[in-house]
């Protein structure tokens, strides 16, 4: 999406109630984690401010056990801000594809 027709700023959510965004991986211990380390933060957290004067600082969540690292970003032009804002809830796309393996031991898991 070269254009950015699909960047979060230019979606309308007033007009849905979900808003389901993918992929997303899980670990057997039942952690959730990223798929993308660049453009999840980007989606999620809105564009990356590059005249940040800190040095380079991104969102990331892209390993299990690791909480969030956020830096800087314009969060008001991303998804999740955007998204309640409007009163939209955000739901995580579990797994996919190979992404499902942990799944049922995951399940299997009363710790998880």
């Amino acid at each position: 999406d070269r254009d950015g027709l699909a960047a979060p700023i230019n979606m309308d959510f007033s007009k849905i109630t979900r808003a389901n965004f993918a992929f997303f991986q899980i670990t057997e211990e039942g952690e959730i984690y990223g798929t993308d380390s660049w453009a999840d933060p980007i989606t999620l957290f809105g564009p990356y401010d590059w005249m940040a004067e800190d040095g380079f600082q991104y969102c990331s969540w892209d390993e299990p056990g690791a909480p969030p690292k956020c830096g800087y970003h314009f969060y008001n032009e991303g998804l999740i801000y955007l998204s309640h804002q409007a009163g939209t809830e955000v739901y995580p796309s579990i797994g996919g594809w190979t992404l499902s393996d942990p799944f049922p031991p995951m399940a299997a898991n009363a710790k998880a």
